[in-house]
């Protein structure tokens, strides 16, 4: 499993990132009930101190950072925007971002789930109504 550390957050592979509760769209991610550590995605145990994690959900976050990605990766037609999005202040994720017209930083935005060009679903963000 590879993992990174970022502003006191782990991010790991092929652990579940999105869900769905009442039928919304969903960021997954967890804070250390006694170390305070936050673990982005989810897990059930802390790395730290081996105490149980509480989950946090979040649908709405603000931009840190964008660029548009004019050369397509397969499965997404160009062009295309991804950015860092702070969740809070300690949790910042890599994602989609849709938008019209011009993106500005610390905007907000929310999770929304929908079909792509390719006829997949993904979970993407953009500017909050």
């Amino acid at each position: 499993m590879r993992r990174k550390n970022y502003m006191n957050v782990v991010f790991s592979d092929n652990i579940e990132q999105f869900v769905f509760k009442s039928g919304k769209p969903l960021v997954k991610a967890g804070e250390c009930r006694k170390c305070n550590k936050y673990y982005f995605p989810y897990r059930n145990i802390c790395d730290l101190c081996k105490n149980q994690i509480k989950e946090l959900y979040f649908t709405e976050g603000k931009v840190h950072s964008y660029t548009k990605i004019h050369i397509s990766a397969s499965g997404y037609e160009a062009p295309y925007t991804i950015g860092y999005i702070d969740l809070n202040e300690h949790i910042r994720i890599l994602n989609l971002i849709e938008f019209d017209g011009e993106l500005k930083l610390d905007t907000s935005v929310e999770l929304v789930y929908k079909e792509n060009a390719s006829k997949n679903y993904q979970f993407i963000f953009k500017p909050s109504k």
